[in-house]
């Protein structure tokens, strides 16, 4: 009986151990920019309980503008909100935000987290999120 238990606390340490070791979730996409451009095109596809996370850097004072676009089904099933340097929320309402432009208040990253917004009919869909920077 102390083995089987000393055997399943084990696995339970390992396992634990493991979702430690991976951070509970992906690492977010760096959007990077071809030379000489400003604007990037961003695809992807989410599920009901899903978010993507992209990092981007800004240098204080330029403009950023981004938008997001559900393609499939076509609508607005899906939303975004950046978080700055600072850790100010640009968006504190996710699910009213499709487009939004700021002058980057410093220099640093900046994350985009996306999120599908679930209805009962459309449980999944694609995005397109357009990000520049001037």
């Amino acid at each position: 009986m102390k083995i089987k238990l000393a055997f399943i606390v084990g696995i339970f340490l390992f396992s634990a151990v493991s979702l430690f070791a991976q951070g509970g979730r992906a690492e977010p996409l760096r959007v990077k920019f071809a030379s000489g451009k400003a604007s990037q095109i961003l695809h992807g596809t989410l599920k009901e309980d899903q978010q993507q996370e992209y990092v981007f850097s800004a240098k204080q004072g330029q403009k950023v503008k981004a938008k997001i676009v559900s393609s499939v089904p076509k609508g607005k099933f899906h939303a975004f909100k950046i978080e700055g340097v600072l850790g100010i929320n640009y968006l504190p309402e996710l699910d009213i935000n499709y487009t939004l432009e700021f002058v980057a208040p410093q220099t640093g990253d900046y994350m985009i987290f996306v999120q599908m917004l679930p209805t009962e009919k459309v449980r999944s869909g694609k995005f397109t999120l357009t990000l520049s920077i001037k």
